[in-house]
């Protein structure tokens, strides 16, 4: 069953449900949170400065997609015949160590491969409910493990929104129940050099948008963006981005607020997604990202939440 837009895939991560308010932008009829925060893998960020620029210090936990009981080289089948007892040894052993689970935490599973939402299409009904099984097993053992949390699939990239069948399967797999135990879904906003971000944006928002649960019902989004380009044929895969970039995908996150469902809130996190702290990448400035820094010096120049919420 599906809304409007692409679909967001899975990777374990760990969130903190900070309410974030909802707010009115100054002079303008467009609306949208101020719950922004920093993501990273397998640890809480130590910058003790982030509130002041606008973001969650330790609000987010990014745990890989092992957790889940994932090889790179594992087969759908292999998934599927997973046994809930090792995948719960697999979680219980990553997890708890360090998970401040208070009620109202999010987790978001990653599992992209060898699920590939925007293939389900290809699937038949057997073999799709086996994968919708796997795949709410490894919810419902999360959720078993650390009671009162909520739980997210992180978003492999969607299909182009005229892409029919793609969009079909994504149906099918919301009619078989594959977000029922989930509270949101997790769009990558990660941006290619080659791409324009305001379209790439909104077509990832959209796409996600469009996923129901089997009850017809429309989930929040919380999406992940990324300081770093992606792959592309470009030339600045791995450079930070710019700030040009960032206000056109904020923009956009603004406007469709506005418009998406479920309203009133239909975008109530917004997420920036990191490895480390003192992680290093090549600038955005000069011949082809010439120059190198840290992720800190990146954050402290950016501005990377909406204005209003400075406000």
């Amino acid at each position: 069953v599906i809304a409007n837009g692409a679909m967001a895939a899975l990777a374990i991560c760990l969130l903190w449900a900070i309410t974030g308010g909802h707010q009115t932008q100054e002079g303008s009829d467009l609306v949208g949170t101020c719950d922004y925060r920093m993501v990273e893998e397998t640890r809480y960020s130590n910058f003790s400065w982030l509130p002041s620029i606008g973001l969650s210090s330790g609000a987010s936990l990014c745990a890989n997609a092992w957790v889940s009981g994932l090889t790179p080289s594992m087969s759908v089948r292999e998934f599927v015949g997973e046994n809930r007892s090792y995948v719960e040894s697999l979680a219980r052993n990553a997890l708890l160590p360090v998970a401040n689970a208070t009620p109202g935490s999010l987790v978001v599973l990653d599992i992209e491969k060898p699920v590939i939402y925007a293939d389900l299409w290809q699937l038949n009904a057997s073999a799709l409910a086996a994968v919708v099984a796997a795949v709410r097993m490894r919810v419902q053992v999360v959720k078993a493990l650390l009671p009162g949390v909520n739980v997210a699939l992180y978003g492999q990239h969607m299909p182009p929104l005229d892409n029919s069948s793609g969009y079909a399967g994504l149906s099918r797999a919301g009619l078989a129940g594959l977000w029922d135990d989930v509270s949101h879904v997790v769009p990558v906003l990660y941006l290619g050099g080659a791409a324009n971000p305001a379209n790439q944006t909104e077509a990832q928002l959209r796409g996600a948008a469009r996923i129901t649960n089997s009850h017809g019902d429309s989930l929040p989004l919380a999406p992940f963006l990324s300081w770093l380009y992606f792959g592309d044929k470009s030339g600045i895969a791995g450079c930070a981005v710019s700030q040009e970039d960032v206000n056109a995908v904020l923009g956009t996150i603004e406007r469709l607020s506005a418009e998406l469902s479920p309203q009133p809130r239909p975008i109530p996190i917004v997420h920036w997604w990191s490895g480390q702290d003192n992680e290093t990448t090549r600038s955005r400035i000069g011949p082809p990202c010439s120059e190198t820094f840290t992720q800190e010096q990146w954050l402290r120049t950016r501005q990377i939440v909406p204005s209003h919420c400075h406000n």
